[in-house]
């Protein structure tokens, strides 16, 4: 056991300590959930109240499955209110804070907090799989961004790692600047600015600002690593300055003022391989994975590793095995009735620089003889007024991805296809149509599936892999326990 687990993640005499609040009996804990489905035993369990649940509804169900205590703000269905398990406390989302302030004090991790409109998860993920510590490194899982997801993963973080990198999203103004009073990391990251979340700003120089605010509460003397292959990325620079950061300037693309930037690359349909100037520092590496966009995440992932003082060797070793989460475009190779056929399942999300992307990476696909390219497309949310214009827009690049046919989920892809002039179907029937699709398919055919995560893609990509007879295919579990059936843990 590695000496990041060596302690109990918390007690009753911790919990005490972070929240003013005594237990009735003494308890220790070795992982905190919020969903009752994600409890074994030895848990501690805290009933959120959501917009569409209630976790006090499931604090019975938590106790069967093991939890050795549940924070409760009320009394709970299907169990007595005078059960010794039970922690009362006055709000139960502002224990969840409580804790996490308290996790951040105890801990003398080098933390890094990472966001940006598109990349967040990708490079929180393989920062987790890039540095190395005997005594461990903890990131925030799946998406958890948001005002749940942040506090969670840090109230999750053990007191004895080395490492903790954290994932912060928003959707609004002023969101980043409370989940990054928590987190108070050494070293933050802005991987890019986009067209993301316009319905809830003005201008994407709007945008700019909120992304900045993870810079407010950046330790004194720390880090900013600032991607700036965007038209908005002087006014992050100038917000990192405001707050007296180091920085760091990152570039794909050869913006001048760099200090971290790609020297060759050669892309290929299954990996690209680069040479890059990390800080001063040459690194030959291989990614592997394809595609533009982890061109400036590797460089912004070695450039953190660079900052806190990890090791490059490893890392660029780790990032020729990279694996990327569910639903963030994933190459998966399948059999239909003994015929070969290619599935990127990138159905977690999409904004306007990721459906870009997706449909570049489309484009370096090999394609046999006969073979046919499918997209399937979901609607990209939260664009506001621009979102038809913005869809519109992306008619050129599906065009170049020579799609042969776009399945539609959404009025906007819809009118995307059609801008293209490319054939399209629009779909209503989510359930019914994994299966129908498989009929459409032959050997050599490729499908793209891409959306937001409200349009459900992500059921057609696991439905399709289920349906499938899989060569390096698993089919995976639901796209996510928290989804909007209960409170989210994404802003993004």
């Amino acid at each position: 056991m590695s000496k990041a687990r060596s302690a109990p993640l918390w007690s009753s005499e911790t919990f005490s300590a972070a929240t003013g609040v005594e237990s009735v009996q003494s308890w220790q804990a070795s992982g905190v959930h919020v969903d009752s489905r994600d409890v074994y035993e030895g848990d501690l369990f805290i009933a959120l109240s959501g917009a569409n649940n209630n976790g006090h509804k499931f604090v019975a169900q938590a106790l069967a499955n093991g939890a050795v205590a549940a924070v409760v703000s009320a009394p709970p269905e299907g169990i007595s209110t005078n059960d010794r398990r039970l922690i009362y406390v006055p709000d139960t989302y502002e224990a969840l804070c409580q804790m996490a302030v308290y996790a951040r004090g105890r801990s003398n991790a080098q933390v890094i907090g990472v966001t940006g409109s598109v990349g967040k998860t990708s490079v929180v993920q393989a920062l987790r799989q890039c540095l190395w510590a005997e005594d461990g490194v903890h990131a925030s899982i799946r998406s958890f961004n948001n005002h749940v997801g942040v506090p969670l993963s840090l109230v999750r973080m053990p007191p004895a790692c080395r490492y903790g990198v954290f994932e912060l999203g928003m959707s609004a103004a002023g969101e980043i600047d409370k989940l990054v009073a928590m987190v108070k990391p050494d070293v933050s990251v802005v991987t890019t600015v986009g067209a993301a979340h316009l319905q809830a700003f003005d201008t994407i120089d709007a945008i700019a600002r909120a992304k900045s605010e993870i810079f407010a509460h950046t330790k004194a003397g720390g880090t900013a690593i600032i991607g700036l292959d965007h038209d908005q990325y002087e006014i992050v620079t100038h917000a990192a300055t405001l707050s007296d950061l180091g920085i760091i300037g990152v570039t794909a693309a050869s913006v001048k003022g760099a200090t971290v930037k790609a020297l060759s690359v050669k892309q290929t349909p299954f990996c690209t391989c680069m040479t890059a100037d990390i800080d001063g520092t040459c690194v030959t590496y291989k990614i592997a994975q394809p595609g533009k966009p982890w061109i400036l995440n590797s460089l912004m992932i070695l450039a953190t590793i660079k900052a806190v003082g990890g090791d490059l060797g490893y890392a660029a070793l780790r990032l020729a095995a990279l694996t990327v989460e569910k639903g963030r475009g994933g190459l998966h190779h399948l059999r239909f009735n003994g015929e070969n056929i290619t599935l990127i399942d990138d159905s977690y999300n999409a904004n306007p620089v990721s459906m870009k992307a997706a449909f570049e990476r489309l484009a370096l696909l090999p394609r046999v003889k006969n073979a046919r390219v499918f997209a399937v497309l979901g609607d990209m949310s939260e664009l506001g007024v621009g979102a038809q214009a913005s869809h519109e827009n992306l008619s050129c690049e599906a065009v170049k991805a020579s799609i042969d046919k776009i399945f539609t989920f959404g009025p906007f892809t819809a009118l995307m296809a059609r801008q293209a002039g490319i054939p399209f179907e629009e779909v209503s029937d989510i359930q019914g149509f994994p299966a129908r699709l498989k009929h459409y398919l032959r050997e050599g055919d490729i499908i793209l599936i891409k959306g937001s995560n409200s349009t459900g893609l992500g059921y057609v990509a696991d439905a399709i892999g289920y349906l499938s007879n899989p060569l390096d295919y698993s089919t995976m579990q639901e796209m996510s326990a928290y989804g909007p059936d209960y409170w989210p843990i994404s802003a993004e």
